[in-house]
């Protein structure tokens, strides 16, 4: 429950962000060559999109593996710890 609740306030924050608008919006930024990626504005939402389909994806594998919990557990974990980086990457861009 908290990787889906991290990543309803991903989608949250990205809504209050994002405008549509005919500017680039950068989409990559690192610390040695600056921007190095840019795009529409719409491509930001994969962010949070991809985290939806991390849940979704281990998810469904913890669903299938239900018979042994402890993988469950570390599927799951897995999920909030991308939500987290993901959480991390958005604020970063915006």
């Amino acid at each position: 429950m908290a990787g889906v609740l991290c990543n309803g306030v991903l989608w949250a924050y990205v809504l209050w962000r994002v405008r549509p608008n005919m500017d680039p919006a950068v989409l990559h930024y690192t610390i040695y060559f600056g921007i190095d990626r840019v795009g529409e504005w719409w491509q930001i939402y994969f962010l949070p999109f991809s985290g939806l389909i991390i849940i979704g994806m281990n998810a469904m594998c913890a669903n299938v593996l239900r018979r042994e919990p402890m993988i469950s557990v570390v599927l799951f974990a897995t999920a909030l710890v991308s939500q987290i980086i993901l959480g991390l990457a958005v604020f970063v861009l915006l």
